[in-house]
């Protein structure tokens, strides 16, 4: 038979079934549901045996209407899910994005506060008024995340971390 009609007796994956039929593991491993043959796994012998279906057999339970109702059903269902993957991965970015701008804001009005407001603001290491500075260390501040406390420079925004023992 695999002979005559190859393209109804061929054998899939358990992993062709659930990407191209969208079946889920519990179906696949009803035997009652879903007949099945186990090999041993070609790719490493350690790894867990496959699981192999008949084509016709996987089809006619998926285009049932206990499960997508037709080939069509099937395809707007695939389609569907396609569409939801593509919105979070679009929503991830735009929140990665707008966090990472939020985040360059703040670092840029901190500079500029810091930087005396005279101009352009000024740049770590730039020296302020004239030549020589002498930090002077605002309040420590401690985090709790790491335990460790950070001294800020009042003048020059210069952040020091100080370890309490």
């Amino acid at each position: 038979c695999q002979d005559a009609v190859p393209e109804k007796y061929s054998l899939l994956t358990k992993t062709e079934a659930k990407e191209d039929y969208l079946l889920t593991e519990p179906e696949l491993k009803d035997s009652k549901l879903l007949p099945h043959l186990e090999k041993p796994n070609p790719h490493k012998a350690t790894w867990n045996n496959m699981m192999l279906y008949l084509r016709y057999q996987v089809e006619e339970y998926a285009f049932s209407a206990k499960k997508w109702g037709s080939p069509e059903a099937l395809d707007e269902e695939f389609a569907k899910r396609q569409a939801e993957t593509k919105r979070r991965k679009e929503a991830k970015f735009k929140s990665k994005l707008n966090e990472l701008k939020k985040r360059t804001r703040v670092d840029a009005y901190k500079r500029s506060r810091n930087g005396g407001g005279g101009g352009g603001g000024g740049q770590f290491g730039d020296t302020i008024g004239n030549g020589k500075h002498e930090h002077e260390w605002g309040r420590a501040v401690e985090n709790p995340e790491t335990g460790t406390s950070l001294r800020t420079c009042v003048e020059c925004g210069m952040e020091v971390e100080e370890l309490e023992f």
